[in-house]
């Protein structure tokens, strides 16, 4: 069996664009890219995230693991004063966006994985946001 790249990582875990993905497929394209992010995945993909939550290769930058790659963030534009309104995650959360802290709650989701590269609170709230569009479109059907 062919040894796994960074470059067969994008192509299953990242295969368009956060700003292609399409705004009806936003947290597809995200459950899909943080679903690549587990330790396993990417030892078997060569790579190895950097203190920033970057993957890389030899210490080099291949993806990064950053607004710029979240669809979320690049369909709904959040401001310091404003709390991502529209963010299907942040409405999962109260309100409350990926980087700001839950009341009880000791590490949001993107300081999860900047600090301790664990996916899995991302990954808890996409699906959850995965939950609300279900709603929306189900409810959106009924009209």
């Amino acid at each position: 069996m062919a040894k796994l790249t960074h470059k067969d990582w994008k192509k299953k875990h990242y295969p368009v664009t956060a700003r292609r993905c399409g705004k009806s497929k936003e947290i597809d394209h995200g459950i899909l890219k943080w679903s690549g992010l587990y330790a396993s995945v990417l030892k078997r993909h060569g790579l190895e995230v950097d203190y920033e939550g970057n993957l890389t290769v030899n210490e080099d930058i291949v993806f990064h693991v950053n607004c710029d790659t979240c669809a979320s963030c690049q369909f709904h534009v959040c401001t310091i004063e404003h709390e991502c309104p529209g963010c299907l995650i942040a409405q999962a959360r109260g309100g409350i966006r990926c980087d700001r802290s839950m009341p009880n709650e000791v590490s949001p989701p993107w300081h999860a994985w900047q600090d301790d590269h664990n996916p899995r609170p991302m990954l808890r709230w996409l699906r959850a946001a995965k939950q609300i569009e279900r709603h929306k479109a189900k409810t959106a059907k009924k009209t």
